[in-house]
């Protein structure tokens, strides 16, 4: 099923310098200047409003001799990137988030509005993961679940 029309608003160039535009639609929704980004499922990345990192933060903040909590406070501290929305509605990506992405300067790329997270997606990447395996039925399926 094709979720992306090739006209979309979320598909985005990146410049030579690897910065790219947040749709604006997204951005009205944020009312942010600031996104953490870590890496996320399947090549792509997570990109939270200041709120919604902050929510997550306290979790991973809170004290814990847990293995996993450990674990898992090390890993996302390690690859979260604080990235400013410049005046151009623009952002710039460190070279390691761009690698695990599949990014590159001069291509696309696709910002999808997830509802709680911005998610980045190298196109080939998001066709691959998401669009490839969702067929018509399970569309139909996960809206009239959503409102039965």
């Amino acid at each position: 099923m094709a979720l992306i029309p090739e006209s979309s608003e979320n598909l985005k160039s990146i410049d030579a310098k690897g910065r790219f535009a947040i749709p604006s639609r997204i951005r009205k929704l944020l009312q942010d200047e600031i996104l953490a980004v870590i890496k996320g499922f399947n090549g792509c990345l997570f990109a939270y409003s200041q709120d919604k990192w902050l929510d997550i933060k306290e979790r991973l903040e809170k004290p814990s001799f847990n293995a996993e909590h450990i674990k898992r406070s090390r890993v996302i501290g390690a690859t979260m990137e604080e990235v400013e929305i410049d005046k151009q509605g623009r952002i710039l990506l460190s070279k390691g988030l761009m690698e695990y992405a599949g990014l590159k300067p001069n291509s696309s790329v696709l910002v999808n509005y997830a509802f709680d997270r911005i998610e980045i997606w190298q196109i080939e990447k998001f066709r691959e993961n998401v669009e490839s395996k969702i067929s018509d039925d399970d569309y139909e399926k996960m809206l009239q679940s959503l409102f039965e």
